[in-house]
C-alpha cells in the first residue's frame, strides 16, 4: 500500500472541521519515526487535498474522492443551574457567617493567592452546609452571568478534594467570555479555575481535558491564544495547540511548563509575561 493510500485510509470517515480540516492518527509516523501516532498529528485539508503530519513532518497531496463525515453540530451548553445549597460569597456581607468563612477566605487569599478584588469579580464563595459544605465554590457562568457549572474545592483535608454538580458540563469553560474581547493581548487556555484566576481577566479554563467542542469554541476567539496546561501533560498541551491550528486558529502560542508545575504556582505576573512572550512572534 502506497503512502497516499495509507493517508487516504486514515482520513476516510473522519469528521470534517468547520475550517475544512480533518485530523487523524498519522499512519506514516511508525514508518518514519518507528513510533505509532496516537495524538491525531495528521492534518488533511479537504479543499486543497494537502496533508501534513506535525509529528513526523510527512507531507503530500491526495487526489480523488474520499469519504468524510460532515461537521457535527456543536454540543449544547447545559441549562442554567442554581448555586449549591448554602453558597455564600466570601467577601459579601462580612457580618454573616464571618467566623465560619474565615478558613475559606484564608484558603483563597493565602494558599491560592487570589487577590480579594479578583475573588469578588469572580464571585468566589463557600458552602457552610449541604452536599458541598466545607468547600470553596467557583461559579462558571455564561456571558450573561447565569450559572452553568461550578467547581467546589475542599479548603480542609479531604478524600475527595473536588466535587461537581450532577449531570454533564457540556462544552462550558470558565471565563469563556474573555475569548470575545477584541484585543492583541493573548488569552491563556488552562485546565482549572484557579489556574485561570491566576491570570485574571485573561485566563480561560477548559475544566479538565479539552474536548472537540472546546476546540471549536476556542477557535472562534477574537484575540491570540496561548495554551498553558499543567506541566504534567506536555503532550496534551501540544495536541491542543495543534488542534487549534488545524481548526483554523492561526494566532496560537504554547507554553510548556516544567514537570509538576501548574500555572497558579508561578510567581504573580509570570503567567502574563510567558503568555506575551509566546505570542511575540505570531503575525497579527
Amino acid at each position: 500500500m502506497s503512502e497516499r493510500d495509507l493517508v487516504a485510509q486514515a482520513v476516510a470517515g473522519r469528521r470534517v472541521g468547520p475550517s475544512g480540516w480533518v485530523r487523524a492518527n498519522c499512519p506514516l509516523c511508525v514508518l518514519v519515526l518507528g513510533k505509532v501516532d496516537r495524538k491525531a498529528s495528521l492534518g488533511f485539508n479537504t479543499a486543497s487535498g494537502d496533508y501534513h503530519c506535525f509529528k513526523c513532518s510527512s507531507k503530500g497531496w491526495l487526489s480523488g474522492d474520499y469519504e468524510a463525515r460532515p461537521a457535527q453540530q456543536e454540543e449544547g451548553a447545559p441549562e442554567p443551574i442554581a448555586p449549591p445549597e448554602g453558597f455564600t460569597p466570601l467577601f459579601e456581607g462580612r457580618g454573616v457567617g464571618a467566623e465560619s468563612l474565615a478558613s475559606a477566605r484564608n484558603y483563597v487569599l493565602g494558599k491560592r493567592r487570589v487577590p480579594e478584588n479578583v475573588a469578588c469579580q469572580v464571585n468566589i464563595g463557600a458552602c457552610l452546609g449541604g452536599r458541598f459544605g466545607g468547600r470553596v465554590v467557583v461559579p462558571v457562568t455564561d456571558r450573561e452571568g447565569a450559572w452553568r457549572w461550578f467547581v467546589a474545592r475542599a479548603y480542609t483535608p479531604s478524600e475527595k478534594p473536588y466535587l461537581y454538580p450532577l449531570g454533564s458540563r457540556g462544552g462550558v469553560m470558565f471565563n469563556e467570555q474573555a475569548l470575545f474581547v477584541e484585543t492583541d493581548e493573548p488569552a491563556t487556555i488552562m485546565e482549572g479555575c484557579f489556574d485561570a484566576v491566576s491570570d485574571w481577566p485573561h485566563g480561560v479554563a477548559v475544566l479538565g481535558k479539552p474536548t472537540q467542542d472546546h476546540i471549536k469554541r476556542l477557535a472562534r476567539a477574537k484575540r491570540p491564544l496561548v495554551v498553558m496546561l499543567d506541566g504534567d501533560v506536555p503532550d496534551e498541551a501540544y495536541g491542543l495547540a495543534l488542534a487549534l491550528h488545524l481548526e483554523g486558529c492561526t494566532r496560537v502560542g504554547l507554553v510548556q511548563l516544567g514537570a509538576r508545575v501548574d500555572p497558579d504556582e508561578l510567581p504573580p505576573g509570570e503567567v502574563r509575561r510567558l503568555a506575551r512572550e509566546a505570542c511575540a512572534g505570531i503575525p497579527v
